[in-house]
């Protein structure tokens, strides 16, 4: 941990984008992409629970872009929610 750490302001604010090797305002934008996503698809599997037609695949292409984003040197999973013949 560099000296300037020992500062509480910098350690609520600078550590945790740091340890993942980011910027403040980086961490920012991606967190609040992330929290953007799951707002819209919490509406859309909201919205598919009463009227099943609607949104069929969003929540299993909302997984699966974030894996993408989040994690992109890992393949995705399997799809979900799939019952084989």
């Amino acid at each position: 941990m560099s000296p300037k750490m020992h500062d509480p302001i910098e350690m609520i604010f600078l550590r945790h984008p740091a340890e993942e090797g980011l910027t403040y305002k980086e961490h920012l934008l991606r967190s609040m992409w992330i929290a953007a996503t799951f707002g819209c698809a919490t509406v859309k599997a909201m919205i598919h629970a009463v009227v099943p037609l609607f949104f069929q695949t969003s929540s299993t292409d909302t997984v699966r872009q974030l894996h993408r984003q989040l994690f992109p040197d890992i393949p995705a999973p399997p799809t979900l929610g799939k019952k084989k013949d």
